[in-house]
């Protein structure tokens, strides 16, 4: 996004951000996933234990669809409030 639109923006939640090694399987040319500037400090991310797409050595596929049910939705809302 451009840089006049972080003034714009309150708050930032990623749920299950992909590591570099997942977007690759998907598109070798993709950039990596990177947080502007603007937008580090008010960024959250969140990762469910054993999400194999974010967590480190994760195997629990269904942790992936968890983010809806495992309180880290509710804990995204208050980081935005």
């Amino acid at each position: 996004m451009p840089a006049a639109t972080a003034s714009h923006v309150a708050a930032v939640v990623l749920f299950g951000t992909p590591k570099d090694w997942v977007v690759n399987l998907a598109d070798r040319n993709a950039p990596p996933i990177t947080i502007g500037q603007s937008y580090v400090p008010k960024t959250m991310q969140l990762c469910a234990t054993g999400d194999p797409v974010c967590f480190p050595g994760g195997l629990d596929r269904a942790a992936h669809s968890s983010y809806k049910s495992n309180g880290m939705a509710v804990q995204a809302a208050d980081f935005a409030a």
